[in-house]
């Protein structure tokens, strides 16, 4: 057995929070960077905090497989299997708003020469 319940219990506190924390703190940097029309500028600080969160996950994801594979008991493994599958689904959602924010970024910069062409 690689911890206690009880050292179970800490390290589900504290992957769940580091995990709430990265994802507010993401959104709300990607939220302020499109609404100001920043997204270009902040777009560096923004895909790397998303690539360090998909390495947290990931890493639970191996770590799972590892206990798992091991026979490791349910309160070993369940930390690590919840943290990277909300990560996996993360990775998902925020490769999709990527594209899509690409996709609008394309589009509003058409529009704008467009405009300038006009003038």
């Amino acid at each position: 057995m690689w911890f206690s319940e009880f050292t179970s219990l800490i390290l589900r506190i504290v992957l769940g929070l580091t995990a709430l924390g990265c994802y507010i703190t993401w959104l709300l940097l990607f939220i302020y960077a499109v609404n100001k029309g920043k997204y270009k500028e902040r777009k560096i600080i923004i895909i790397s905090l998303a690539i360090a969160i998909i390495i947290i996950g990931i890493t639970s994801l191996v770590l799972f497989f590892i206990a798992l594979v091991r026979g490791q008991p349910f309160h070993v493994w369940h930390p690590f299997m919840l943290h990277g599958s909300v990560g996996f689904i993360w990775t998902i959602c925020v490769l999709l708003i990527h594209k899509l924010m690409k996709k609008h970024i394309i589009k509003a910069e058409l529009n704008k020469m467009n405009v300038d062409d006009l003038t």
